[in-house]
């Protein structure tokens, strides 16, 4: 069984666009408060799950995108949001010794 068929790169792409953008979105929105506090956590789990939600709808019902290509574009979209902190975390051991 294949997991990706060529058809589905194009679809994928796009899924990963739309949640990129919208979680570039997400942290723009975030700067503007300056307090750190539970409340904005709260408040920022909320918006994330609430995006989720609505792209998720959006590119299944709007524009025919399977639930597959949606949870791959959504997985390297967040794989992409949370990468440079890992490479950061490495580099910093590595300098570390």
């Amino acid at each position: 069984m294949v997991l990706i068929y060529f058809y589905d790169i194009i679809p994928i792409l796009i899924a990963c666009i739309a949640f990129s953008l919208l979680a570039m979105a997400h942290k723009a929105f975030l700067q503007f408060k300056e307090d750190e506090d539970v409340n904005k956590t709260i408040k920022s789990t909320v918006i994330r799950i609430i995006y989720l939600i609505i792209g998720t709808y959006i590119l299944n019902k709007k524009m025919g995108l399977s639930g597959k290509q949606i949870g791959i574009g959504i997985f390297i979209a967040c794989f992409l949001n949370v990468w440079p902190a890992i490479i950061q975390n490495q580099l910093l051991k590595v300098r570390k010794n």
